[in-house]
């Protein structure tokens, strides 16, 4: 699950990068600077959360690492 939503984020950021290189090649005015100013910050934020999603992942993958060690202790008992 997480990665799939990871992969979402990432191609997200990816598109929005795009789009920014472009309007940099682009002559510079105050709407288009405002623009760009839009677009990094919301690529800042997809960098954060590309970041939790894959802090999230590896806690998961911990939590379910720990539950299968204990299963196999409850079984060795039972």
């Amino acid at each position: 699950m997480y990665n799939e939503m990871l992969e979402e984020v990432e191609a997200r950021r990816d598109y929005r990068h795009g789009l920014i290189v472009e309007l940099m090649k682009l002559e510079s005015d105050f709407v288009l600077d405002e623009c760009l100013a839009v677009l990094r910050v919301a690529e800042q934020e997809d960098f954060a959360k590309i970041s939790r999603l894959i802090q999230m992942s590896h806690a998961a993958a911990l939590r379910a690492g720990e539950k299968g060690r204990m299963v196999r202790k409850l079984r060795k008992l039972g």
